[in-house]
C-alpha cells in the first residue's frame, strides 16, 4: 500500500501480469508510511480510505481496460480472498433530530429521497430511518453526517436567514474573555507581542503529562502542562534568523493529570523577554539597556495584580513565587535555563494562572480633594532584608494617615553595613489637611517599630 516490490514491477519486456485488488488498513499505511518517510500517490489514496465492498468491480475494470488497450488476454477467473467480511455500516437517523440541527421542517419522504440520490440505502423502521452507508463514503459515521448531508441536498438557500436584533448594552461580557483582554492591553503596551504556539509536545520530561492517543508524531505526543516551553521554540527560532530583540507573551489553556486520574484545564499567562528593552534607533548614540531580571519582576507583579491573584509575590532560590493566602503557587517568574546548547542571551520568563472565578470586584474611589504630606525617609537595610518586609512594617505603624510607601534610591557605601534605602512617604486623609505635627509623630513611630521589629535603623548621614 505504500510502494511496489522492485523485483515484481511492470518493465517494457512484462508479458503475464498478476492483478491484484486488495484493501489497506488507513492506520497501518499510516504508519508504514511514516516509519519509513516515504510519500507515496498509493500511501495518499489509502490513508484516505477506499471502498472495501468495490474489490470485484475493480478487478473486471481493470482486465477491460487491459482487453481494450493492450490486447491482454485473461488466463484465469478471479479468486476472491475474503476470510472476515466486513458488513455496510448502518446509520440511524431521527427525522425530530433532522429538524432540530436545522431549524427547518423536512418531510420524512424528502429526507429519503435525497440519501438515496447520493447513493445510501433507506429502510423506515421503528419511527427512524436506517441509513446503509455505501463503501465509497468513509467520512460518514456519525447521523449528524447524514443530516449535513440532508441539509446541502436541499440547499443551503432554502433555510432562512434571522438576525434577531439586540442592543450591545444589554449583552453582558465574558468575564473569562474581558479579563484576557485587559492582560493583553497592559502587556502590547509594555511592548510585547502576543503569540500563538503548538498546545502539543514531546511526552518525556513532562511530570504526569497527558498524552495523546493517536499523536502525529513523537514530538506531539502530549498536551503541555506549560507555556513557556512553546514561547522558548519561538525563542530559539528568532535567534535563527539574527533577531535578537523578542518580547513575547501568550494565553492559553495548560494540562495536567491530577492524582485521581481526572483531566486538569488551567487558563495560563506566560510570557518571555530578552534583547534591549526597546528596538535600537538612528537618533540614540548608543544601544539601548538589555532587559534584566527586574523588568521582568515588574511585569509579573502588575499582571498578577490584574489578575486579581491574592497572594505576594515572594523571591525564592533563581526567581519569584506569587503565593496565595491559602498556600497555592500562582505563578512563577524568573531566569530560564537552557537544556540543550548555551544560549546567547539571558532569556527571562514568568507564567501564572488566570483565575477568573476568584477575581475580587473592583472597586473605585473619588480624587482626593485634600493635600498631602510627603516625606522622605533614608534605612540602612542589612543585605538579607527585602524591601517588602519593611513595607509591611511602615504601612502597619503609618496607619491610618500614610496612604503610600515606596522605595526610590539605593546606595551603598564601605562604611556601610548593608545598602542606604530611600523611601517615599504619603500622608493624607480624605476630610482635612494634615498638619506637620500630626505627621511627625507618626514618622517616629514608624521609625521605632523599624528598629524593634527588623532590627532597622535610620541613617544619619
Amino acid at each position: 500500500g505504500v510502494m511496489g516490490g522492485r523485483e515484481s514491477e511492470v518493465s517494457h519486456r512484462t508479458t503475464d501480469v498478476l492483478l491484484e485488488c486488495a484493501y489497506f488498513d488507513p492506520r497501518r499505511i499510516r504508519g508504514t508510511r511514516k516509519a519509513l518517510r516515504m510519500d507515496t500517490e498509493a500511501s495518499y489514496r489509502f490513508e484516505r480510505g477506499t471502498d472495501l465492498h468495490a474489490m470485484p468491480d475493480v478487478v473486471r475494470r481493470a482486465v477491460a481496460l487491459l482487453r481494450t488497450v493492450a490486447g491482454g488476454e485473461e488466463r484465469d477467473p478471479p479468486v476472491d480472498v475474503y476470510p472476515a467480511p466486513v458488513r455496510p455500516r448502518v446509520v440511524f437517523v431521527r427525522p425530530e433530530r433532522v429538524d432540530h440541527l436545522l431549524g427547518v421542517s423536512v418531510p420524512r419522504d424528502e429526507i429519503e429521497r435525497h440519501l438515496t440520490s447520493v447513493g445510501f440505502a433507506v429502510a423506515p423502521k421503528d419511527g427512524r430511518l436506517h441509513v446503509q452507508v455505501p463503501g465509497w463514503r468513509p467520512d460518514v459515521t456519525r447521523e449528524v453526517d447524514l443530516i449535513e448531508e440532508v441539509a446541502r441536498l436541499k440547499g443551503y438557500d432554502a433555510f432562512p436567514v434571522e438576525l434577531r436584533p439586540y442592543r450591545p448594552s444589554t449583552v453582558p461580557d465574558d468575564p473569562v474573555e474581558a479579563l484576557k483582554a485587559r492582560l493583553r492591553r497592559v502587556l502590547t503596551g509594555m511592548g510585547l507581542h502576543e503569540a500563538r504556539t503548538l498546545p502539543l509536545m514531546p511526552a518525556h520530561g513532562q511530570a504526569a503529562a497527558v498524552t495523546v492517543a493517536n499523536p502525529l508524531s513523537q514530538d506531539h505526543s502530549a498536551l503541555r502542562a506549560s507555556l513557556l516551553p512553546g514561547l522558548l521554540r519561538a525563542v530559539e527560532q528568532n535567534w535563527s534568523v539574527r533577531h535578537r530583540e523578542i518580547r513575547l507573551f501568550e494565553i492559553g489553556a495548560a494540562f495536567q493529570r491530577a492524582t485521581d486520574g481526572k483531566l486538569l484545564e488551567q487558563l495560563r499567562l506566560a510570557a518571555v523577554v530578552t534583547g534591549a528593552r526597546v528596538p535600537p534607533h538612528w537618533s540614540t548614540r548608543f544601544r539601548p539597556p538589555d532587559y534584566e531580571v527586574w523588568d521582568l519582576k515588574a511585569m509579573f507583579a502588575e499582571e498578577a495584580r490584574l489578575d486579581g491573584l491574592p497572594g505576594e509575590v515572594a523571591e525564592t532560590d533563581g526567581g519569584w513565587l506569587l503565593r496565595g493566602g491559602d498556600g497555592r503557587q500562582g505563578g512563577w517568574a524568573g531566569a530560564l535555563q537552557a537544556e540543550g546548547p548555551k544560549w546567547s542571551a539571558p532569556v527571562y520568563g514568568f507564567e501564572l494562572e488566570v483565575r477568573v472565578a476568584e477575581r475580587p470586584a473592583v472597586r473605585f474611589v473619588g480624587l482626593p480633594t485634600t493635600p498631602s504630606l510627603e516625606r522622605d525617609l533614608a534605612l540602612v537595610l542589612p543585605d538579607g532584608l527585602s524591601a517588602r518586609e519593611v513595607e509591611a512594617v511602615l504601612r502597619e505603624a503609618g496607619a491610618p494617615l500614610l496612604e503610600r510607601a515606596w522605595p526610590f534610591d539605593q546606595f551603598r557605601h564601605p562604611e556601610l553595613a548593608g545598602r542606604s534605602v530611600a523611601w517615599r512617604l504619603v500622608f493624607r486623609v480624605a476630610d482635612r489637611t494634615l498638619r506637620d505635627d500630626e505627621v511627625d509623630p507618626v514618622g517616629e513611630r514608624m521609625v521605632k517599630s523599624l528598629k524593634d521589629r527588623l532590627g532597622v535603623a535610620r541613617r544619619e548621614t
